[in-house]
């Protein structure tokens, strides 16, 4: 692209008024509450449609948990894992479910909480695995050695 292209492209953008972020606010618990338009809504319809998915993940994962309690199996590692599911797929459910009310200013929690329970859920996932994969690799070197 040409220089001039470039400047008038600038020019254009910075004519724009309309912005993709709110504004930062000087106080926390001041909120901009978006426009209704058909991207909230889409917005609010994809939180909920993963919160269910992840309820379904954790009905599945109870599901697999009482299977494993009731043959009295020996394998700890499923046990673990399941209940590392269950965590996980609890924390995310309650996650997707509130990113509407909080997109719409309706619950103001702080960010850290936000930003907490966007991350406690890949924790216990990928703890989950990694006792599994543990287990499983201590399980199988051991009967290497027979």
């Amino acid at each position: 692209m040409s220089s001039s292209s470039l400047l008038s492209l600038s020019l254009l953008s910075s004519s724009n008024n309309t912005t993709l972020a709110p504004p930062p606010s000087s106080s926390p618990s001041s909120c901009t509450i978006p426009p209704d338009t058909s991207f909230t809504k889409d917005y609010i319809l994809s939180h909920y449609v993963l919160a269910v998915l992840y309820l379904i993940l954790v009905i599945v994962s109870f599901i697999g948990l009482l299977k494993a309690l009731l043959k009295k199996e020996k394998a700890l590692s499923v046990i673990q894992y399941n209940i590392f599911s269950i965590m996980a797929g609890s924390i995310r459910v309650v996650f997707f479910s509130l990113q509407p009310f909080i997109y719409q200013c309706m619950l103001i929690i702080p960010n850290s909480v936000n930003v907490s329970l966007n991350l406690a859920s890949p924790f216990f996932y990928v703890s989950g695995y990694m006792t599994y994969l543990l287990t499983w690799s201590e399980i199988h070197q051991n009967r290497g050695r027979r």
